[in-house]
C-alpha cells in the first residue's frame, strides 16, 4: 500500500514517517522532494516551488509506480501537498498503483512556528512563509485529518 503523509512544514511528517518505518522495517520511504530536486538540477526553469513545475506531479506518480513494481513494499510518502490539482493527480495516480491511504497532520500556526524554530528554520524562511498557504489542509478534501499535537506513537497507532 501507499501511506501518504501530508501536512505543513513542521507538522511532523518526517518524524511520523521514521516511526512508521521503525515499526515496519519492510516498508520503504519515498520522498517526492527528491523528484523536485532532480527537476531543478536538470531543467532550465527558475528555482521556485518545484511543485509548480509541470513534470513534478506526473513524475512523482511514475516514480511510485516503478518503486512499487520493483519492490512491492508499502511506501511511506511524506509531502506538503496543498495544490488541489497536484493533490488530485498524485492521489488518483497512487490509487491506480495500489491501495492508498492519505493522512493530513494538522497543527495550529503557533505550534508550526515553534517546531520550525526548534529544527533550525529562521523566521521569514521559506518554510515559515508556507504556514498560511497550508491552512487549506484543514479542508475536507485533504482528510483524513490527524492531530499533530498527539505523540508520534499515538499517530503511528492511528495509522496502523
Amino acid at each position: 500500500m501507499i501511506v501518504m503523509l501530508n501536512g505543513a512544514f513542521g507538522a511532523g511528517k518526517t518524524t511520523l514517517a521514521q516511526e512508521l518505518l521503525r515499526r515496519n522495517p519492510d516498508w520503504m520511504l519515498f520522498d517526492p522532494e527528491e523528484v523536485g530536486l532532480l527537476l531543478w538540477r536538470i531543467g532550465p526553469e527558475p528555482r521556485g516551488d518545484f511543485q509548480n513545475l509541470p513534470a513534478w506531479a506526473p513524475l512523482v506518480v511514475e516514480t511510485a509506480r516503478v518503486l512499487w513494481a520493483t519492490h512491492r513494499r508499502t511506501m511511506v510518502i511524506p509531502m506538503t501537498l496543498t495544490d488541489e490539482r497536484n493533490y488530485r493527480t498524485i492521489r488518483k495516480g497512487f490509487e491506480g498503483i495500489v491501495e492508498t491511504q492519505h493522512f493530513t497532520l494538522l497543527a495550529d500556526p503557533s505550534t508550526l512556528e515553534a517546531r520550525l524554530l526548534e529544527r533550525g528554520d529562521e523566521p521569514g524562511s521559506w518554510a515559515f512563509q508556507q504556514i498560511e498557504r497550508c491552512r487549506v489542509l484543514a479542508e475536507p478534501q485533504f482528510a483524513r485529518h490527524l492531530d499533530a499535537l498527539k505523540s508520534v506513537q499515538q499517530l503511528a497507532e492511528e495509522i496502523a
